[in-house]
């Protein structure tokens, strides 16, 4: 009995710990390991949204940043960036203008430590909170935040993601636990041959 709890322990372990082949990305433990980033680099959902709706991201930045983007604009897009440089906070970017940043101040965005990020379109109103806190809200263009959801890491920017939801209506519409590297959900590259990624 114990022997087969041991062993059944172990595969889930060594099942759950994957990476892609160029070391970007893996999953440790049930949560997306984001590193090694040599160029600036995004990642987009497969899935486009539109209308109202949330989006919720738990997350641990490591170094510097991790950052949320909504919408159309692709590469572009507005972005929410949980940054531990200064000012601590998350730096609000609006699409097609990132040097429009707006930058605000929340102490426990910290390296190491995590942080719940939740962006709520009503409209033309992204409200955005931190660990349930409201701390900004701005109006977006019309129709600028009907699209995909994506990540963004520049070089040496790394961190740990728990889960990414979206919520529409009340109810949860889309979902990633990270407990593997879902290219069916993502534009992640393949996990390394012989890896239980997909």
């Amino acid at each position: 009995m114990v022997l087969t709890v041991i062993c059944s322990t172990f595969v889930q372990s060594f099942a759950n710990n994957v990476a892609t082949a160029d070391g970007t990305l893996k999953i440790e433990d049930g949560k997306l390991v984001v590193s090694n980033i040599q160029q600036e680099t995004f990642y987009h959902t497969d899935q486009v949204f539109s209308g109202d709706y949330t989006v919720e991201m738990r997350a641990r930045v490591n170094n510097q940043a991790v950052g949320l983007l909504l919408g159309q604009g692709g590469n572009n897009a507005a972005m929410w960036s949980l940054a531990t440089v200064n000012p601590l906070g998350v730096w609000v970017h609006p699409m097609n203008n990132w040097a429009g940043v707006v930058k605000v101040p929340f102490d426990q965005v910290q390296n190491g430590r995590w942080v719940t990020l939740k962006v709520a379109i009503q409209g033309t109103t992204a409200t955005t909170y931190l660990n349930d806190q409201q701390v900004h809200q701005y109006t977006v263009p019309e129709g600028s935040t009907d699209g995909p959801i994506g990540l963004r890491f520049s070089t040496t920017e790394s961190a740990d993601l728990d889960y990414l939801k979206v919520y529409q209506d009340g109810k949860t519409i889309w979902e990633d636990g990270f407990n593997k590297i879902d290219s069916n959900k993502w534009d992640f590259p393949a996990p390394q041959s012989g890896t239980t990624g997909d």
